[in-house]
């Protein structure tokens, strides 16, 4: 799987291996190209986004994973209120299609809550969406 450069360094350290060694061998995946903390902050980013997760929820799991910063600005394509409205609207169209019934909306928005998803860009989705 994909992993950061400070996973590497974390299974490694679980292994027994001593520091130094770990973080020579981390240096030398790194020069070949096999660990790349860029390319990890994007896979991971792009794959949570498809998931369905708001930007703050992504950044907060690459955060987990040992990344800067900077690389996890880079990895989120669009930041902020504008790409989570987006793809909230996406998770309830596809919902529209699946249920309809009393408490969706509900089930809906609890499902929005769960993924990261502010009360403002629940509410103007579903607002928009003609749920209410």
């Amino acid at each position: 799987r994909v992993r950061s450069c400070a996973e590497a360094l974390a299974y490694l350290a679980a292994q027994g291996v001593p520091s130094i060694v770990a973080s020579q061998a981390v240096e030398v995946c790194e020069q070949q190209g096999w660990l790349n903390d860029r390319a990890c902050a994007q896979l991971w980013a792009s794959h949570w986004a498809r998931l369905g997760y708001a930007q703050a929820v992504i950044a907060q799991r690459l955060e987990a994973k040992g990344l800067s910063s900077s690389v996890i600005r880079q990895a989120l394509p669009m930041a902020g209120k504008t790409a989570d409205t987006e793809t909230a609207q996406a998770l309830v169209q596809r919902a529209a299609r699946q249920r309809t019934g009393p408490g969706a909306t509900m089930r809906l928005a609890a499902r929005l809550r769960r993924r990261g998803f502010d009360e403002d860009v629940i509410t103007d989705v579903l607002l928009s969406s003609g749920r209410r």
